[in-house]
């Protein structure tokens, strides 16, 4: 198939096609925005059936040598009504071009091809969270062991006997090394004495 105009793809997977493209093609005789300004009166929306992009371009007359142009990501069914709209033999060109970019997209491959990559994006996504997950229950298990080391005294507890419950629960620590510990994670403060 001849390319016409460059057709991409939003983060939706969606076609779609530079209103700057479909403009030159159409070889409009207005200025581009003055053009677009009276397409969008056809009822189309922003964020809807386009998105509005700023370009920065070289232009060594404007100030720090760029110039700001805006341009249009337009979905295929907006640059379809834009061409029937012109109503000349470059728009019904572009439309045909359009139906064809369209009904290629919506073959049974392309939908499924479409749908693998937007399944395996999923699942990346939740590897990460898993392995968020992981590193975080991993984190949290000495304080488990910690906690249910003392949830079976019934009130208070020595260290001496919390070192002895912990060593059963296979965490090799004398009562020294447990005072040591404890001040040094912050569960008791750090000076000795009263």
């Amino acid at each position: 198939m001849n390319e016409l105009m460059k057709i991409t793809v939003n983060e939706e997977q969606e076609p779609i096609v530079s209103g700057r493209d479909l403009y030159e093609f159409l070889e409009m005789k207005a200025p581009y925005t003055q053009w677009f300004d009276r397409m969008i009166e056809y009822g189309f929306a922003e964020n809807v059936d386009f998105a509005v992009i700023h370009n920065f371009v070289k232009d060594e007359t404007a100030f720090g040598g760029e110039r700001k142009i805006t341009d249009h990501a337009i979905k295929l069914s907006m640059a379809k009504e834009l061409s029937m709209i012109q109503r000349n033999d470059k728009g019904k060109q572009a439309r045909q071009y359009f139906i064809r970019i369209e009904e290629d997209w919506n073959s049974p491959d392309k939908v499924m091809a479409r749908a693998l990559k937007i399944a395996d994006k999923e699942i990346n996504r939740l590897r990460l969270i898993s392995e968020t997950q992981q590193a975080k229950i991993t984190e949290m298990r000495p304080k488990e062991i910690f906690a249910d080391s003392v949830s079976v005294s019934d009130g208070t507890i020595l260290i001496g006997e919390l070192a002895k419950i912990l060593r059963g629960n296979n965490i090799d620590i004398g009562e020294k090394r447990l005072f040591i510990w404890l001040r040094q994670n912050g569960y008791l403060i750090k000076r000795k004495g009263i």
